[in-house]
Protein backbone atom coordinates (compact mmCIF):
# COMPACT_ATOMS: atom_id res chain seq x y z
CA UNK A 1 0.00 0.00 0.00
CA UNK A 2 1.44 3.65 -1.03
CA UNK A 3 2.03 5.70 1.75
CA UNK A 4 -0.21 8.37 2.73
CA UNK A 5 0.54 11.80 3.84
CA UNK A 6 -1.20 14.23 5.82
CA UNK A 7 -0.16 17.17 3.41
CA UNK A 8 0.94 17.50 0.09
CA UNK A 9 1.65 20.86 -0.79
CA UNK A 10 2.71 22.03 -4.38
CA UNK A 11 4.30 24.93 -5.27
CA UNK A 12 4.43 26.09 -8.52
CA UNK A 13 7.34 28.57 -9.53
CA UNK A 14 6.29 31.03 -12.29
CA UNK A 15 10.45 32.51 -12.79
CA UNK A 16 10.27 32.06 -16.42
CA UNK A 17 11.22 36.44 -16.25
CA UNK A 18 13.19 38.45 -13.76
CA UNK A 19 12.35 36.75 -10.87
CA UNK A 20 14.26 33.17 -11.49
CA UNK A 21 16.97 33.52 -8.96
CA UNK A 22 14.31 34.17 -6.46
CA UNK A 23 12.74 31.05 -7.34
CA UNK A 24 15.93 29.21 -6.79
CA UNK A 25 16.34 31.07 -3.15
CA UNK A 26 12.41 29.91 -2.64
CA UNK A 27 13.69 26.62 -3.54
CA UNK A 28 16.81 26.28 -1.01
CA UNK A 29 14.25 27.99 2.22
CA UNK A 30 12.17 25.10 1.01
CA UNK A 31 14.97 22.33 1.95
CA UNK A 32 15.61 24.30 5.32
CA UNK A 33 12.08 23.51 6.73
CA UNK A 34 12.27 21.30 9.61
CA UNK A 35 9.24 19.14 8.41
CA UNK A 36 8.09 15.05 9.27
CA UNK A 37 8.56 13.95 5.67
CA UNK A 38 6.63 10.73 6.76
CA UNK A 39 3.88 13.50 7.21
CA UNK A 40 4.67 16.36 4.71
CA UNK A 41 5.46 16.04 1.10
CA UNK A 42 6.31 18.99 -0.73
CA UNK A 43 6.69 19.65 -4.50
CA UNK A 44 8.40 22.44 -6.00
CA UNK A 45 7.84 23.15 -10.06
CA UNK A 46 10.35 25.28 -11.34
CA UNK A 47 10.39 27.67 -14.88
CA UNK A 48 13.47 29.63 -15.04
CA UNK A 49 14.26 29.75 -18.36
CA UNK A 50 17.27 26.89 -18.17
CA UNK A 51 14.82 24.80 -16.40
CA UNK A 52 11.33 24.29 -17.87
CA UNK A 53 8.60 22.53 -16.31
CA UNK A 54 11.48 20.39 -13.83
CA UNK A 55 8.93 18.74 -10.46
CA UNK A 56 11.49 18.69 -7.84
CA UNK A 57 10.57 16.77 -4.50
CA UNK A 58 12.08 19.17 -1.90
CA UNK A 59 14.16 17.41 0.84
CA UNK A 60 15.47 18.74 4.42
CA UNK A 61 19.82 19.14 4.49
CA UNK A 62 19.88 19.37 0.73
CA UNK A 63 23.32 20.50 0.62
CA UNK A 64 24.95 23.49 -1.84
CA UNK A 65 25.23 22.25 -5.22
CA UNK A 66 22.73 19.09 -4.49
CA UNK A 67 19.68 21.19 -6.40
CA UNK A 68 21.28 22.08 -9.54
CA UNK A 69 22.97 18.14 -9.85
CA UNK A 70 19.12 17.07 -9.43
CA UNK A 71 17.89 19.57 -12.09
CA UNK A 72 20.51 18.90 -14.63
CA UNK A 73 20.02 15.52 -13.80
CA UNK A 74 15.97 16.19 -14.36
CA UNK A 75 17.14 17.79 -17.74
CA UNK A 76 19.21 14.98 -19.37
CA UNK A 77 16.40 12.69 -18.84
CA UNK A 78 13.74 15.21 -20.84
CA UNK A 79 16.10 15.28 -23.61
CA UNK A 80 16.15 11.85 -23.36
CA UNK A 81 12.88 11.54 -23.64
CA UNK A 82 12.68 13.76 -26.48
CA UNK A 83 15.12 12.14 -28.82
CA UNK A 84 12.83 8.67 -28.14
CA UNK A 85 9.46 10.68 -29.00
CA UNK A 86 11.21 11.24 -32.43
CA UNK A 87 12.38 8.29 -33.20
CA UNK A 88 8.48 7.28 -33.04
CA UNK A 89 7.02 9.82 -33.82
CA UNK A 90 5.99 7.83 -37.69
CA UNK A 91 3.82 5.74 -35.38
CA UNK A 92 0.15 6.18 -35.19
CA UNK A 93 1.02 9.86 -37.54
CA UNK A 94 -1.61 8.76 -40.19
CA UNK A 95 -4.34 8.02 -37.51
CA UNK A 96 -3.32 11.09 -36.06
CA UNK A 97 -4.17 13.26 -39.59
CA UNK A 98 -7.46 11.24 -39.62
CA UNK A 99 -8.51 12.69 -36.55
CA UNK A 100 -7.26 15.63 -36.72
CA UNK A 101 -4.01 17.81 -35.51
CA UNK A 102 -3.83 17.61 -31.65
CA UNK A 103 -4.49 21.16 -29.45
CA UNK A 104 -1.03 22.42 -28.69
CA UNK A 105 -0.35 22.94 -24.82
CA UNK A 106 -1.34 26.24 -23.38
CA UNK A 107 0.27 27.11 -20.17
CA UNK A 108 -2.64 26.30 -17.81
CA UNK A 109 -1.69 22.58 -19.44
CA UNK A 110 1.22 22.92 -17.99
CA UNK A 111 0.23 24.23 -14.58
CA UNK A 112 -2.61 21.37 -14.58
CA UNK A 113 -0.37 18.65 -15.46
CA UNK A 114 1.91 19.72 -12.74
CA UNK A 115 -0.78 19.59 -10.13
CA UNK A 116 -2.40 16.09 -11.56
CA UNK A 117 0.91 13.97 -11.23
CA UNK A 118 1.74 15.24 -8.38
CA UNK A 119 -1.83 14.03 -6.74
CA UNK A 120 -1.28 10.95 -8.84
CA UNK A 121 2.22 10.21 -7.51
CA UNK A 122 1.62 11.03 -3.62
CA UNK A 123 -1.64 10.14 -1.82
CA UNK A 124 -2.63 12.75 0.74
CA UNK A 125 -5.20 13.83 3.59
CA UNK A 126 -4.79 17.38 2.60
CA UNK A 127 -3.67 19.55 0.12
CA UNK A 128 -2.41 22.69 -0.88
CA UNK A 129 -1.20 24.61 -4.10
CA UNK A 130 0.82 27.83 -4.08
CA UNK A 131 1.07 29.80 -7.24
CA UNK A 132 4.25 31.99 -7.08
CA UNK A 133 5.48 34.96 -9.11
CA UNK A 134 4.33 38.16 -10.87
CA UNK A 135 0.76 39.01 -9.89
CA UNK A 136 -1.71 41.87 -11.00
CA UNK A 137 -4.55 41.32 -9.62
CA UNK A 138 -7.49 40.94 -12.13
CA UNK A 139 -4.74 41.39 -14.82
CA UNK A 140 -2.45 39.06 -16.89
CA UNK A 141 0.05 37.34 -13.66
CA UNK A 142 1.82 34.45 -13.57
CA UNK A 143 4.18 35.57 -17.06
CA UNK A 144 6.42 32.83 -18.56
CA UNK A 145 8.34 34.49 -21.33
CA UNK A 146 8.32 33.20 -24.93
CA UNK A 147 10.54 33.54 -27.98
CA UNK A 148 7.68 34.43 -29.41
CA UNK A 149 5.78 36.21 -27.13
CA UNK A 150 4.40 35.51 -23.39
CA UNK A 151 2.06 33.61 -21.70
CA UNK A 152 0.10 34.06 -18.51
CA UNK A 153 -2.92 33.04 -16.67
CA UNK A 154 -5.77 35.62 -16.56
CA UNK A 155 -8.69 35.62 -13.66
CA UNK A 156 -11.16 33.62 -15.80
CA UNK A 157 -8.29 31.23 -16.93
CA UNK A 158 -7.53 30.52 -13.41
CA UNK A 159 -11.23 29.64 -12.95
CA UNK A 160 -11.37 27.35 -15.85
CA UNK A 161 -7.53 25.49 -14.00
CA UNK A 162 -9.39 25.15 -10.65
CA UNK A 163 -12.16 23.75 -11.73
CA UNK A 164 -10.23 21.38 -13.86
CA UNK A 165 -8.30 20.39 -10.47
CA UNK A 166 -11.70 20.02 -8.58
CA UNK A 167 -12.47 17.19 -11.03
CA UNK A 168 -9.04 15.55 -11.20
CA UNK A 169 -9.69 15.52 -7.27
CA UNK A 170 -12.98 14.32 -7.28
CA UNK A 171 -12.31 11.24 -9.18
CA UNK A 172 -8.70 10.17 -7.55
CA UNK A 173 -9.23 11.49 -4.05
CA UNK A 174 -11.63 11.60 -1.17
CA UNK A 175 -12.07 15.65 -1.68
CA UNK A 176 -13.11 17.69 -4.38
CA UNK A 177 -11.71 21.11 -2.95
CA UNK A 178 -7.81 22.10 -2.60
CA UNK A 179 -7.43 23.12 1.08
CA UNK A 180 -5.22 25.79 0.78
CA UNK A 181 -4.45 28.06 -2.35
CA UNK A 182 -1.93 30.21 -1.91
CA UNK A 183 -0.87 33.18 -3.97
CA UNK A 184 2.50 34.02 -3.54
CA UNK A 185 1.90 37.10 -5.97
CA UNK A 186 1.26 40.61 -5.67
CA UNK A 187 -2.19 42.27 -5.64
CA UNK A 188 -3.88 38.49 -5.75
CA UNK A 189 -6.55 38.74 -2.63
CA UNK A 190 -9.40 40.32 -4.78
CA UNK A 191 -12.74 40.02 -4.67
CA UNK A 192 -12.78 39.25 -8.43
CA UNK A 193 -9.95 36.38 -7.82
CA UNK A 194 -11.59 34.77 -4.55
CA UNK A 195 -14.51 34.57 -6.13
CA UNK A 196 -13.36 32.48 -9.30
CA UNK A 197 -12.48 29.89 -6.92
CA UNK A 198 -14.95 30.04 -4.55
CA UNK A 199 -16.00 26.11 -5.47
CA UNK A 200 -12.50 24.72 -6.06
CA UNK A 201 -10.70 25.52 -2.95
CA UNK A 202 -11.74 26.06 1.29
CA UNK A 203 -9.07 28.81 2.12
CA UNK A 204 -7.17 31.37 -0.07
CA UNK A 205 -3.67 33.22 1.28
CA UNK A 206 -2.56 36.09 -0.33
CA UNK A 207 -2.10 39.93 -0.43
CA UNK A 208 -3.95 42.85 -1.65
CA UNK A 209 -0.69 44.92 -2.13
CA UNK A 210 2.52 44.48 -3.37
CA UNK A 211 5.04 41.77 -2.53
CA UNK A 212 8.89 41.83 -1.99
CA UNK A 213 10.66 39.95 -4.73
CA UNK A 214 12.05 37.05 -2.07
CA UNK A 215 7.54 36.44 -2.03
CA UNK A 216 6.64 33.81 1.00
CA UNK A 217 9.24 33.11 3.44
CA UNK A 218 8.99 29.63 2.51
CA UNK A 219 10.87 27.91 5.67
CA UNK A 220 8.65 29.30 8.29
CA UNK A 221 5.59 28.64 6.15
CA UNK A 222 6.42 25.23 5.39
CA UNK A 223 6.85 24.29 8.80
CA UNK A 224 3.16 25.50 9.91
CA UNK A 225 1.81 22.75 7.50
CA UNK A 226 4.10 20.49 10.00
CA UNK A 227 3.30 22.50 13.08
CA UNK A 228 -0.75 22.45 12.75
CA UNK A 229 -2.57 18.65 12.90
CA UNK A 230 -5.51 19.23 10.88
CA UNK A 231 -7.64 15.83 10.79
CA UNK A 232 -9.06 14.36 7.26
CA UNK A 233 -12.84 14.80 8.85
CA UNK A 234 -14.93 17.65 9.12
CA UNK A 235 -13.36 18.32 12.66
CA UNK A 236 -10.60 19.56 11.07
CA UNK A 237 -11.72 22.55 9.27
CA UNK A 238 -10.84 24.91 12.18
CA UNK A 239 -7.37 23.62 12.59
CA UNK A 240 -7.18 24.24 8.85
CA UNK A 241 -8.04 28.13 9.44
CA UNK A 242 -5.84 28.21 12.13
CA UNK A 243 -3.39 27.13 9.97
CA UNK A 244 -3.91 29.72 7.35
CA UNK A 245 -4.03 32.68 10.00
CA UNK A 246 -0.78 31.04 11.19
CA UNK A 247 0.90 31.85 7.57
CA UNK A 248 -0.22 35.13 7.48
CA UNK A 249 1.49 35.27 11.20
CA UNK A 250 4.35 34.30 9.93
CA UNK A 251 4.19 36.19 6.78
CA UNK A 252 3.96 39.55 8.69
CA UNK A 253 6.56 38.74 11.54
CA UNK A 254 9.06 38.14 8.71
CA UNK A 255 8.84 41.32 7.38
CA UNK A 256 8.47 43.25 10.35
CA UNK A 257 12.19 44.18 10.16
CA UNK A 258 12.10 45.12 6.48
CA UNK A 259 10.59 48.32 7.92
CA UNK A 260 13.80 49.42 8.22
CA UNK A 261 14.22 49.46 4.35
CA UNK A 262 10.91 51.09 3.90
CA UNK A 263 9.02 48.20 2.69
CA UNK A 264 5.26 48.07 3.01
CA UNK A 265 3.57 44.47 3.30
CA UNK A 266 0.45 42.55 3.96
CA UNK A 267 -1.27 39.32 3.90
CA UNK A 268 -4.58 37.95 4.61
CA UNK A 269 -6.25 34.39 4.68
CA UNK A 270 -9.93 34.22 3.43
CA UNK A 271 -12.40 31.59 3.82
CA UNK A 272 -14.12 30.73 0.08
CA UNK A 273 -16.99 29.39 2.05
CA UNK A 274 -18.00 32.84 2.14
CA UNK A 275 -17.61 34.32 -0.90
CA UNK A 276 -21.32 33.80 -2.07
CA UNK A 277 -22.30 36.12 0.78
CA UNK A 278 -19.71 38.85 0.38
CA UNK A 279 -21.29 39.01 -3.47
CA UNK A 280 -24.72 39.72 -2.17
CA UNK A 281 -23.60 42.20 0.26
CA UNK A 282 -21.90 43.39 -2.45
CA UNK A 283 -24.86 43.86 -4.80
CA UNK A 284 -27.13 45.83 -1.89
CA UNK A 285 -24.16 48.46 -1.93
CA UNK A 286 -24.33 48.71 -5.70
CA UNK A 287 -28.23 48.63 -5.75
CA UNK A 288 -28.45 51.38 -3.23
CA UNK A 289 -25.94 53.70 -5.18
CA UNK A 290 -27.41 52.55 -8.38
CA UNK A 291 -30.63 54.05 -7.17
CA UNK A 292 -28.57 57.71 -6.76
CA UNK A 293 -26.47 57.30 -10.30
CA UNK A 294 -28.09 57.78 -13.46
CA UNK A 295 -27.38 55.87 -16.41
CA UNK A 296 -29.08 58.31 -19.19
CA UNK A 297 -30.77 55.32 -20.80
CA UNK A 298 -34.75 56.30 -21.37
CA UNK A 299 -35.82 53.80 -18.61
CA UNK A 300 -33.84 55.71 -16.31
CA UNK A 301 -35.18 58.93 -17.91
CA UNK A 302 -38.83 57.14 -17.33
CA UNK A 303 -38.35 56.50 -13.93
CA UNK A 304 -37.44 60.18 -13.01
CA UNK A 305 -33.90 60.10 -12.37
CA UNK A 306 -32.39 62.35 -14.43
CA UNK A 307 -29.57 63.62 -12.10
CA UNK A 308 -26.88 62.91 -9.52
CA UNK A 309 -27.82 62.79 -6.24
CA UNK A 310 -24.87 65.31 -5.63
CA UNK A 311 -24.66 64.68 -1.93
CA UNK A 312 -24.17 60.70 -2.36
CA UNK A 313 -21.69 61.40 -5.29
CA UNK A 314 -19.61 63.95 -3.05
CA UNK A 315 -19.57 61.07 -0.60
CA UNK A 316 -18.37 58.26 -3.24
CA UNK A 317 -15.84 60.31 -4.22
CA UNK A 318 -14.71 61.27 -0.86
CA UNK A 319 -14.44 57.61 -0.01
CA UNK A 320 -13.05 56.92 -2.35
CA UNK A 321 -10.14 59.43 -2.98
CA UNK A 322 -9.22 58.57 1.22
CA UNK A 323 -9.86 54.28 0.89
CA UNK A 324 -6.19 52.42 1.07
CA UNK A 325 -5.60 51.61 -2.89
CA UNK A 326 -3.35 49.27 -4.49
CA UNK A 327 -1.78 49.28 -8.11
CA UNK A 328 -1.74 52.31 -9.42
CA UNK A 329 -4.81 53.12 -7.34
CA UNK A 330 -7.19 51.11 -9.52
CA UNK A 331 -7.61 48.93 -6.82
CA UNK A 332 -9.03 49.70 -3.51
CA UNK A 333 -9.57 48.03 0.18
CA UNK A 334 -13.51 47.42 -0.06
CA UNK A 335 -13.99 46.98 3.93
CA UNK A 336 -11.84 50.49 4.69
CA UNK A 337 -14.12 52.43 1.60
CA UNK A 338 -17.32 50.66 2.65
CA UNK A 339 -16.73 52.40 6.51
CA UNK A 340 -15.32 55.10 5.01
CA UNK A 341 -18.38 55.59 2.72
CA UNK A 342 -20.75 54.94 5.76
CA UNK A 343 -19.41 57.84 7.62
CA UNK A 344 -19.53 60.00 4.65
CA UNK A 345 -23.20 59.27 3.81
CA UNK A 346 -24.55 59.67 7.60
CA UNK A 347 -22.75 63.17 7.43
CA UNK A 348 -23.72 64.38 4.16
CA UNK A 349 -26.72 62.14 2.73
CA UNK A 350 -28.76 61.31 5.84
CA UNK A 351 -31.81 60.93 4.17
CA UNK A 352 -30.03 57.65 2.34
CA UNK A 353 -29.76 55.50 5.20
CA UNK A 354 -30.44 52.47 2.78
CA UNK A 355 -26.46 53.52 1.83
CA UNK A 356 -25.39 52.95 5.26
CA UNK A 357 -26.68 50.17 6.01
CA UNK A 358 -25.51 48.80 2.96
CA UNK A 359 -22.15 49.53 3.53
CA UNK A 360 -22.35 47.96 6.89
CA UNK A 361 -23.65 44.38 4.39
CA UNK A 362 -20.22 44.73 3.67
CA UNK A 363 -18.62 45.29 6.26
CA UNK A 364 -20.27 42.72 8.19
CA UNK A 365 -19.65 39.88 5.33
CA UNK A 366 -15.81 40.71 5.11
CA UNK A 367 -15.20 40.34 8.77
CA UNK A 368 -17.96 38.62 10.30
CA UNK A 369 -20.45 39.92 12.56
CA UNK A 370 -19.08 39.46 15.46
CA UNK A 371 -15.82 41.31 14.90
CA UNK A 372 -18.03 44.23 14.17
CA UNK A 373 -19.60 44.54 17.69
CA UNK A 374 -22.96 46.56 17.67
CA UNK A 375 -22.79 48.17 14.56
CA UNK A 376 -23.22 44.86 13.22
CA UNK A 377 -27.02 44.91 13.96
CA UNK A 378 -27.01 48.68 11.62
CA UNK A 379 -26.83 45.89 8.82
CA UNK A 380 -29.88 44.74 6.77
CA UNK A 381 -31.38 41.94 8.83
CA UNK A 382 -30.33 39.09 6.25
CA UNK A 383 -26.19 40.01 7.41
CA UNK A 384 -26.78 40.51 11.16
CA UNK A 385 -25.46 37.53 12.08
CA UNK A 386 -22.72 36.41 9.13
CA UNK A 387 -19.38 34.50 9.45
CA UNK A 388 -16.27 36.71 8.23
CA UNK A 389 -14.72 36.17 4.79
CA UNK A 390 -11.99 37.50 5.96
CA UNK A 391 -10.03 35.31 8.61
CA UNK A 392 -7.13 37.21 9.39
CA UNK A 393 -5.50 40.28 7.70
CA UNK A 394 -1.81 41.72 8.71
CA UNK A 395 0.20 44.65 7.83
CA UNK A 396 3.15 45.87 8.24
CA UNK A 397 4.97 48.89 7.46
CA UNK A 398 3.59 52.71 6.31
CA UNK A 399 2.00 52.53 3.60
CA UNK A 400 -0.72 49.36 3.43
CA UNK A 401 -1.98 50.28 7.21
CA UNK A 402 -5.70 50.66 6.12
CA UNK A 403 -5.58 47.14 4.19
CA UNK A 404 -8.34 45.15 5.69
CA UNK A 405 -7.37 41.84 3.71
CA UNK A 406 -9.67 42.01 0.80
CA UNK A 407 -9.50 44.65 -2.32
CA UNK A 408 -11.98 45.24 -5.39
CA UNK A 409 -11.98 47.00 -8.65
CA UNK A 410 -12.34 50.41 -8.33
CA UNK A 411 -10.53 52.46 -10.93
CA UNK A 412 -10.52 56.55 -11.12
CA UNK A 413 -11.37 57.30 -14.96
CA UNK A 414 -13.04 54.89 -17.43
CA UNK A 415 -11.51 52.76 -19.65
CA UNK A 416 -14.53 51.32 -21.91
CA UNK A 417 -12.06 48.38 -23.33
CA UNK A 418 -11.20 47.46 -19.58
CA UNK A 419 -14.44 48.15 -17.91
CA UNK A 420 -15.93 45.27 -21.22
CA UNK A 421 -13.45 43.02 -20.01
CA UNK A 422 -14.09 43.37 -16.25
CA UNK A 423 -17.78 42.41 -17.42
CA UNK A 424 -16.80 39.35 -18.12
CA UNK A 425 -16.11 37.98 -14.25
CA UNK A 426 -18.27 36.09 -12.62
CA UNK A 427 -17.93 38.56 -9.45
CA UNK A 428 -18.53 41.97 -11.53
CA UNK A 429 -21.51 40.09 -13.39
CA UNK A 430 -22.86 39.06 -10.22
CA UNK A 431 -22.44 41.38 -7.50
CA UNK A 432 -23.54 44.23 -10.43
CA UNK A 433 -19.93 45.96 -9.36
CA UNK A 434 -19.51 46.62 -13.09
CA UNK A 435 -22.70 48.25 -13.55
CA UNK A 436 -21.91 50.77 -10.59
CA UNK A 437 -18.45 51.78 -11.91
CA UNK A 438 -20.15 52.59 -15.37
CA UNK A 439 -22.95 54.16 -13.61
CA UNK A 440 -20.03 56.08 -11.15
CA UNK A 441 -17.52 56.71 -13.67
CA UNK A 442 -20.17 58.74 -15.64
CA UNK A 443 -21.13 60.75 -13.02
CA UNK A 444 -17.75 61.97 -11.60
CA UNK A 445 -16.14 62.56 -14.86
CA UNK A 446 -15.35 66.29 -15.56
CA UNK A 447 -17.10 67.99 -17.98
CA UNK A 448 -15.45 68.77 -21.49
CA UNK A 449 -13.94 73.14 -21.53
CA UNK A 450 -16.11 74.67 -23.80
CA UNK A 451 -14.56 75.62 -26.80
CA UNK A 452 -14.97 77.87 -30.05
CA UNK A 453 -18.86 78.36 -30.64
CA UNK A 454 -19.83 75.71 -33.29
CA UNK A 455 -17.27 73.13 -32.94
CA UNK A 456 -18.38 69.46 -32.58
CA UNK A 457 -16.99 67.88 -29.47
CA UNK A 458 -14.35 64.82 -30.51
CA UNK A 459 -13.84 62.14 -28.26
CA UNK A 460 -11.27 59.61 -27.77
CA UNK A 461 -13.49 56.82 -29.07
CA UNK A 462 -13.84 58.62 -31.94
CA UNK A 463 -10.00 58.97 -32.18
CA UNK A 464 -9.42 55.73 -31.48
CA UNK A 465 -12.01 54.48 -34.19
CA UNK A 466 -9.97 56.43 -36.66
CA UNK A 467 -7.14 54.90 -35.59
CA UNK A 468 -8.77 51.37 -36.34
CA UNK A 469 -9.50 52.21 -39.27
CA UNK A 470 -5.98 52.98 -40.68
CA UNK A 471 -4.86 49.76 -39.22
CA UNK A 472 -3.24 51.30 -36.61
CA UNK A 473 -2.85 50.20 -32.58
CA UNK A 474 -5.12 52.11 -29.97
CA UNK A 475 -3.45 53.41 -27.43
CA UNK A 476 -5.33 53.58 -23.79
CA UNK A 477 -4.56 57.39 -23.53
CA UNK A 478 -6.24 57.26 -19.97
CA UNK A 479 -4.30 54.59 -18.43
CA UNK A 480 -2.24 55.27 -15.43
CA UNK A 481 0.87 54.52 -17.17
CA UNK A 482 0.50 57.18 -19.44
CA UNK A 483 -0.03 59.87 -16.24
CA UNK A 484 2.64 58.99 -13.99
CA UNK A 485 5.45 58.71 -16.62
CA UNK A 486 6.10 54.57 -15.82
CA UNK A 487 7.56 52.79 -18.19
CA UNK A 488 5.11 52.09 -21.38
CA UNK A 489 7.53 52.21 -24.08
CA UNK A 490 8.92 48.38 -24.02
CA UNK A 491 5.33 47.74 -22.62
CA UNK A 492 6.97 45.49 -19.79
CA UNK A 493 7.87 46.17 -16.82
CA UNK A 494 8.89 43.14 -15.59
CA UNK A 495 12.03 42.61 -17.16
CA UNK A 496 14.08 45.37 -15.08
CA UNK A 497 14.74 43.47 -12.50
CA UNK A 498 12.33 46.24 -10.06
CA UNK A 499 11.73 45.74 -6.37
CA UNK A 500 8.72 43.81 -5.80
CA UNK A 501 7.11 40.87 -7.40
CA UNK A 502 4.54 43.46 -9.52
CA UNK A 503 7.71 44.75 -11.35
CA UNK A 504 6.81 48.25 -9.39
CA UNK A 505 8.96 50.08 -6.83
CA UNK A 506 7.42 49.82 -3.87
CA UNK A 507 10.88 50.46 -1.59
CA UNK A 508 10.45 54.38 -1.33
CA UNK A 509 7.53 55.73 1.56
CA UNK A 510 7.21 59.13 -0.05
CA UNK A 511 3.78 59.67 -1.86
CA UNK A 512 3.80 56.50 -5.04
CA UNK A 513 0.83 56.13 -6.84
CA UNK A 514 -0.44 53.15 -5.01
CA UNK A 515 -0.41 54.08 -1.84
CA UNK A 516 -2.23 56.74 0.37
CA UNK A 517 -2.74 60.12 -1.13
CA UNK A 518 -2.41 61.75 1.84
CA UNK A 519 -0.22 59.45 3.61
CA UNK A 520 0.37 59.44 7.36
CA UNK A 521 3.85 59.97 8.45
CA UNK A 522 3.53 57.47 10.92
CA UNK A 523 1.81 54.15 11.51
CA UNK A 524 0.96 51.58 14.52
CA UNK A 525 2.26 48.20 14.34
CA UNK A 526 -0.45 45.63 13.18
CA UNK A 527 -1.99 43.96 15.98
CA UNK A 528 -1.14 40.20 14.60
CA UNK A 529 0.70 38.01 16.85
CA UNK A 530 2.70 35.04 15.39
CA UNK A 531 4.78 32.42 17.49
CA UNK A 532 8.09 31.82 16.54
CA UNK A 533 9.65 28.31 16.46
CA UNK A 534 13.02 28.04 18.64
CA UNK A 535 15.62 25.03 18.17
CA UNK A 536 17.49 24.09 21.48
CA UNK A 537 20.01 21.85 21.26
CA UNK A 538 19.39 20.78 17.67
CA UNK A 539 15.85 19.45 18.77
CA UNK A 540 13.27 21.73 17.37
CA UNK A 541 11.06 23.57 20.41
CA UNK A 542 7.63 24.95 20.16
CA UNK A 543 7.18 27.97 22.41
CA UNK A 544 4.41 29.55 22.62
CA UNK A 545 4.87 33.49 22.39
CA UNK A 546 1.50 35.05 22.46
CA UNK A 547 2.78 38.60 21.89
CA UNK A 548 2.32 41.44 19.69
CA UNK A 549 4.16 43.30 17.34
CA UNK A 550 3.06 46.33 19.09
CA UNK A 551 3.74 45.10 22.51
CA UNK A 552 7.42 44.62 21.37
CA UNK A 553 7.59 48.16 20.05
CA UNK A 554 6.38 49.76 23.44
CA UNK A 555 8.36 47.40 25.60
CA UNK A 556 11.29 48.02 23.65
CA UNK A 557 11.36 51.28 22.18
CA UNK A 558 12.64 54.24 24.39
CA UNK A 559 13.37 52.10 27.45
CA UNK A 560 15.95 53.18 30.02
CA UNK A 561 18.91 50.68 31.19
CA UNK A 562 17.16 50.17 34.43
CA UNK A 563 14.08 49.08 32.76
CA UNK A 564 16.21 46.28 30.36
CA UNK A 565 15.97 43.74 33.52
CA UNK A 566 12.25 43.75 33.78
CA UNK A 567 11.45 43.48 29.75
CA UNK A 568 14.17 40.26 29.57
CA UNK A 569 11.86 38.79 32.58
CA UNK A 570 8.62 39.27 30.55
CA UNK A 571 10.14 37.90 26.93
CA UNK A 572 11.28 34.72 29.00
CA UNK A 573 7.51 34.62 30.37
Amino acid sequence: MAEKFKWLVMIFLAGDNNLSEECVYALTEMSKADVDPAKVKIIAHLDSGIHEGTSIPIEKGMGQGKLVEFLIGEQKQKRLKKLAQKKNAWVGKKAQKDQGEPKPDTYSDFIRRFIEESIEEFSSDRYALILSGHGSGIGDFLPKEQANGNQSLSVPLLGDLMKEISVFLRDNTETDKLDLLGMDSCLMSMSEVAYAVRENAKIMVGAEGFEPLAGWPYKAVLEEFDRTDVSSNGTGEQDLKKLATSIVGRYIGYYTDYQASGTSVDQAACDLSQAKTLSNAVQTLTTALLACLPSGTRANVDEGKTSTDSKVRNALVLAHWEAQPYKHEEYTDLYDFCSLLKGHCQELAPDKPEIARACQNVMNAIRGSAAEGSAANEADEGFQDTDGFVLRSCYSGLTVQYSHGLSIYFPWAKDAAELDKYAGLEFGQESGWVNFLRRYLDATKRQPRPGKPGSELRTFDQEEAALHMLGATSVALLSPDHRNGAENKNGAENKNGAENKNGAENKNIGRLLGSMRNAPTGFYPCDCSFEPAVEIDGDRVQQTIETTVAGLDISVVGAGTNEMPAIAAKMKR
